[in-house]
């Protein structure tokens, strides 16, 4: 059976696009697995961030959604209380640790908070994720992200990017890309400002007097490209700050809300930012720090690295399995559930996929070196088309499951259960949670001769055998 989720958000010139778009990474992540989103939002949202018109927009609760994601400010406890007659779970994303909510999961990217500090603002059991591993980005920055910071290699800055947003009502572009133009002569630069940008006419100007140094864009469908592309971006320190961070961008942030201050102190403070404050946001003020970063390679590089240590693209899913809270017992009596693989499991996963047992059936039975291990799973981490799971029974490690898009339409399945955890049932628990996440996917699995017992794990999780070592499962109908 298909999954729903509706997301409650946002968006408008007074207030910007930046609750919507986290929305719209979950719901892309969710329909690139096989989920049905649509958006509950007022019909001038999408003026503001266009991609949203991808989704089915709805003015009222449907009958009945497995999940609810509430990403506004103006919607409080008695709202979310009252979608538990429709929604199977209520997930909330903010940013204050402030206001009461009523719900299964909260979702709060900023670096200085902590799941204690929602302690009494939500109900007891509630799951809190905090911290920018779990800002909800689009899967274009996740696919950008190894080229990007592979460019960032490359020292000098050639190109500038600045972008305060959908509104930027204090107009901080049109002062960042006159300090820009003034401060490197030799640099081109790129504003993003929306067509109704109130300062769009002053932007226009400045592009009449520098036509080959200086471009304006609007509705960017991959803002992405634009910040792997960028040298140096200036902007807000809202949700793009962390999308500038999985890519590794050198930022300069400029203060636009107080409710983003704690955003600014913390990029600043893990050096992963440069920043002009209050006193000094002027033209004059921006290009005295741009010509000290033009001036500083490594202080470029170093902006870059701890800009990438603090997000790495990967929140969507995260929060999209986190949301499903699933889990199935196993016939040992335990509780299997899956969560995704992280760059810190990698020694127990190279410890289990160099034990000899789990290795025999392997198509490559030579068991990695170390080196080629965290080669492997970096590339496996950050690859769009894989998804890798670490399997919990009892909540502890108890093997892994994989999902690899290949042609024909397929997803290949692999998956082991850790030595002397076999005969439990973990294996099937396993592939049926993993199908109730991809509910739409056919699912393929190839099986080397010999191997008996997945062949029966596989054919014993409604898998057919299709042919020589090959089994297909196909989504349940209904």
């Amino acid at each position: 059976m298909t999954l729903s989720a509706v997301l409650r958000c946002a968006a408008s010139p007074s207030t910007g696009g930046g609750h919507v778009i986290r929305c719209l990474a979950i719901a892309e992540l969710a329909a690139h697995m096989g989920w049905e989103c649509s958006f509950l939002s007022p019909p001038e949202s999408a003026a503001v961030v266009p991609q949203m018109r991808s989704f089915r927009r709805i003015d009222a609760p449907p009958s009945h959604a497995d999940i609810v994601v509430v990403d506004d400010y103006q919607t409080g406890l008695l709202w979310e209380s009252s979608s538990r007659a429709w929604a199977g779970r209520v997930v909330v994303i903010d940013d204050f640790a402030v206001r009461k909510h009523d719900c299964d999961l909260l979702v709060d990217s900023s670096p200085i908070r902590n799941p204690f500090d929602y302690g009494p603002w939500v109900p007891a059991g509630t799951r809190v994720m905090t911290g920018p591993a779990f800002a909800p980005l689009r899967d274009q920055y996740r696919r950008a992200r190894p080229g990007a910071l592979h460019r960032r290699q490359s020292a000098g800055i050639r190109n500038v990017l600045i972008n305060f947003g959908a509104s930027d009502p204090l107009g901080r572009a049109v002062l960042a890309a006159q300090a820009t133009l003034s401060a490197l002569p030799d640099a081109t630069v790129t504003v993003v400002a929306g067509a109704g940008s109130p300062h769009r006419r002053a932007l226009d100007d400045i592009a009449a007097e520098a036509p080959a140094r200086f471009r304006i864009l609007d509705a960017v469908a991959d803002m992405a490209a634009l910040m792997a592309e960028a040298d140096v971006a200036i902007g807000a320190a809202g949700h793009s700050s962390w999308e500038r961070c999985a890519l590794g961008l050198p930022t300069i942030v400029l203060p636009t809300a107080d409710n983003q201050r704690d955003n600014l102190k913390a990029l600043v403070s893990a050096g992963a930012a440069e920043h002009v404050d209050d006193a000094h946001v002027s033209v004059d003020g921006i290009a005295r720090k741009l010509k000290v970063l033009a001036g500083d390679p490594e202080r470029l590089t170093a902006l870059s690295r701890n800009a990438a240590q603090l997000c790495d693209g990967r929140g969507a899913i995260r929060i999209v399995v986190a949301a499903l809270s699933a889990r199935q017992s196993a016939r040992n009596g335990k509780f299997v559930a899956l969560r995704p693989a992280e760059a810190a499991d990698a020694k127990q996963l190279f410890a289990w996929q160099t034990d000899e047992q789990t290795r025999r059936f392997f198509r490559n039975p030579r068991a990695p070196t170390w080196s080629e291990h965290e080669l492997w799973l970096g590339q496996v981490l950050e690859d769009p088309s894989q998804f890798l799971f670490l399997v919990e029974c009892g909540g502890l490690p108890a093997g892994s499951v994989r999902l690899v898009e290949i042609p024909r339409g397929l997803s290949e399945v692999s998956i082991y259960v850790a030595p002397g955890m076999y005969r439990g049932g973990i294996g099937k628990a396993a592939l049926n949670l993993l199908r109730r996440l991809f509910p739409r996917k056919i699912f393929s699995a190839d099986v080397l001769a010999g191997n008996d017992a997945s062949a029966a794990l596989f054919l014993g999780s409604g898998y057919c055998r299709e042919s020589s070592g090959m089994y297909v499962q196909h989504p349940p109908q209904g």
